[in-house]
């Protein structure tokens, strides 16, 4: 009898030993499962277990199930939790709509600074005894320097973050306003305005990157065309401003309200804008919170090389690639014109028989502003619609080109006899209503084209794009004036529309060929068992 009930008490310990050894097992694995954020749970249980080495087989049976079962119920846990999400999903609507607020008046410095003082174009040229030629130096090279220091800034972006490239670029910027404002001659004037664009270039590059670091291709049109707002609310505002203060205090005081403006909007990035490029954003993410950083879908493509900085001719290029080119060049031809445009006004409106003042010069921008505004709302939910309509990455400027065509083509048409043969000021407004409308419905949608084809260098070709449009700008601002002295302004309309019609219609017969050939396979994968 004896030795029955010993025999049983070792079957009843052996059991017991066999079963704590199978539930560590157990426990084993739901360990080696958990990652890093359930860690110090692991190491409770392991402290657990140890402590529990003094009590009974039973109890510590019970204690060991009940600590596996917790693993393992935390394991199915983070499984629900493992759902893919996306990087563009990181930022909320609010801070996502935050970001492209602040992106988009970083965007306003370039064109205010552009234009506040084009209503006193012929003061600066009186007050430095200096023709009209020289003093639009003061315009054309900073739009050059404008396009061609982006080639420099977009590639620090994408290589050293967008907030630090920010930063420097702010500083040197409202260093040159100072100068400017305190500038001795026309000569100092040229060269920190040239300084100031080149300054200024970066603010363009960096906040256009931005948006494509927060904004998913499907939405990064409709975005882009709310960015691109202040480029056209800047000659509205711009010469406004700068009409008042030129005629009430001088022209130099315009560079005193840029100084002001530019110094709150720096404060503001400072305080409130992260670093959003996207390979820094999954590294500082890897340190918080590894777990939601193994959910990002992207996050093998984006970390797939690290950042590097492209040669400033390397991103040049990227603007003459086959699949960028043609698109590119309707957006030169088109901004050359409106810009040309801007700078002939002014003289044109100060002379007779017009004859007004800088604040009326000022207002009389108005409408030209008004209409690029109206068109970039536009022209981004139109490039968003066409890119949903067709798996062509092209196709979402098909319908922008067709519409800004239509706008552009007659606008300068008529601005360009209708200042010739000094008609009603009227007739004047109502064609910049329709230049500013034409040019800037399709820029939208080759800056989300060029964007979403370049992801991984988007602040690089966001420059590219850029330097040749700025560079066009800046270029045409200074020829124009020229031109239309020696063949009068409705020949030189003709010829600039000569110019932009090429490329138009070169774009719209590949982006077309592309659509059809898209949706001929499409049908015959439809077709086929």
């Amino acid at each position: 009898m004896n030795e029955n009930n010993t025999t049983e008490v070792i079957v009843e310990n052996e059991g017991a030993e066999i079963e704590q050894r199978e539930l560590k097992q157990i426990n084993n694995m739901s360990e080696s499962s958990l990652n890093s954020s359930t860690a110090p749970l692991a190491v409770e249980v392991e402290l657990k277990s140890s402590s529990t080495e003094s009590i009974p087989p039973t109890t510590q049976n019970d204690d060991v199930k009940t600590e596996a079962i917790t693993q393992l119920e935390i394991n199915e846990k983070l499984e629900q939790n493992q759902e893919p999400m996306s990087i563009y999903d990181l930022y909320s609507k609010k801070k996502s709509t935050l970001l492209l607020l602040i992106s988009a008046l970083g965007c306003l410095q370039m064109p205010l600074a552009d234009t506040i003082y084009f209503p006193s174009l012929k003061n600066v040229a009186d007050d430095f005894n200096t023709s009209m030629g020289v003093v639009a130096l003061t315009i054309a090279l900073f739009m050059f320097l404008v396009g061609v220091a982006s080639l420099v800034w977009g590639p620090a972006a994408d290589y050293f973050g967008r907030k630090k490239t920010f930063i420097v670029s702010f500083i040197g910027y409202l260093g040159c306003n100072v100068v400017c404002m305190l500038a001795p001659s026309v000569v100092v004037l040229i060269i920190f305005r040239a300084f100031q664009g080149a300054f200024i270039s970066a603010f363009l590059t960096v906040c256009c990157s931005v948006i494509a670091d927060v904004y998913p291709l499907e939405r990064r049109g409709a975005a882009l065309g709310m960015f691109s707002i202040p480029l056209n609310v800047g000659p509205i505002v711009g010469p406004i401003l700068g009409g008042v203060l030129g005629y009430s205090k001088g022209w130099r005081s315009t560079f005193l309200l840029l100084i002001v403006l530019g110094a709150a909007l720096f404060v503001v990035i400072i305080a409130i804008v992260p670093e959003t490029h996207q390979w820094y954003v999954l590294r500082r993410l890897n340190k918080k919170d590894p777990i939601r950083r193994s959910r990002i879908i992207e996050a093998s493509e984006i970390t797939s090389q690290d950042p590097v900085f492209m040669s400033p001719v390397k991103t040049f290029l990227l603007a003459f690639k086959p699949y960028v080119s043609p698109y590119l060049a309707v957006c030169c031809m088109e901004f050359g014109a409106f810009y040309g445009a801007l700078t002939l006004f002014s003289p044109v409106m100060a002379s007779p028989p017009y004859n007004y003042n800088q604040s009326i010069i000022g207002v009389l921008y108005i409408p030209m502003g008004v209409g690029a505004m109206i068109a970039a709302i536009i022209g981004g939910r139109i490039s968003d619609w066409s890119a949903m309509r067709s798996t062509v990455p092209e196709a979402r400027m098909y319908y922008n080109i067709i519409v800004s065509s239509a706008a552009f083509l007659p606008g300068i048409m008529i601005y360009g006899w209708c200042i010739q043969y000094q008609t009603n000021i009227a007739a004047i407004l109502i064609s910049m209503f329709f230049m500013g409308f034409g040019c800037n419905s399709y820029f939208p949608s080759v800056l989300a084209y060029v964007g979403g084809v370049n992801q991984k260098e988007a602040a690089a070709a966001s420059a590219s794009m850029f330097c040749v449009v700025l560079v066009s700008g800046g270029i045409a601002s200074e020829v124009v004036v020229f031109i239309a002295a020696a063949i009068n302004y409705g020949p030189l309309a003709c010829f600039l529309v000569g110019l932009w019609i090429i490329p138009t219609v070169i774009s719209l017969i590949i982006i077309k060929r592309k659509m059809i050939k898209a949706e001929s396979e499409a049908e015959q994968k439809t077709v086929q068992p």
